[in-house]
């Protein structure tokens, strides 16, 4: 589901005319105050009480990845690579043509090969699930009125999202060379601005 499609769902009798469609089209060439008025929100950011409910009823702002790829399907998609199918198609021949000595040997050379690659992708997926689970992304988020740090993935439409430059630079001329250091830039929240 997206944003848009999202935002619509919160025009139910708690959030009466809350969004259309084509209110939602051209969302980002709205003045703040049109904005702000579709997606039922105002400068100070919603109210907790109406976070929860748009939480409830859009849900978590994740991705979806898709289906969940299980140990076995990731050991068959091993066979999907056109080295290994002209392989299995050795073996066949091989075996077909009355060489079981060679059919077995490729055999061997294929299980062989996928079990490697099997291991080495599995691990990969397994790491990057772990690290996954270890990088928690926030978001500062102005609720009642105030600068909150919330989980991302609890961000709904209507929210107004503080953000900032965490690394700052400055740029010098140094022998006839441009060098950036830190200092220069600056961005600090100031309100809305047309």
């Amino acid at each position: 589901m997206s944003v848009a499609d999202k935002v619509m769902t919160l025009s139910g009798p708690s959030s009466p005319g809350l969004a259309t469609r084509h209110d939602l089209d051209a969302y980002c060439s709205q003045k703040p105050e049109i904005l702000m008025k579709t997606l039922g929100t105002s400068a100070a950011g919603l109210k907790h009480e109406e976070a929860g409910h748009r939480l409830a009823q859009v849900g978590r702002n994740v991705l979806n990845t898709g289906s969940e790829v299980t140990a076995l399907g990731l050991f068959l998609n091993q066979f999907k690579n056109p080295i290994m199918l002209i392989l299995t198609f050795a073996t066949i021949a091989s075996a077909l043509l009355g060489d079981l000595v060679d059919a077995v040997i490729i055999t061997l050379i294929v299980l062989g090969s996928a079990l490697l690659s099997f291991v080495q992708e599995y691990s990969a997926n397994t790491a990057a699930e772990k690290l996954k689970e270890q990088v928690k992304i926030r978001a500062t988020v102005l609720r009642d009125g105030q600068p909150q740090s919330i989980p991302a993935d609890e961000v709904v439409p209507g929210d107004v999202v503080l953000m900032e430059i965490i690394n700052r630079f400055r740029l010098e001329e140094s022998r006839g060379t441009s060098r950036v250091s830190p200092g220069a830039f600056q961005v600090e929240y100031g309100g809305l601005a047309d």
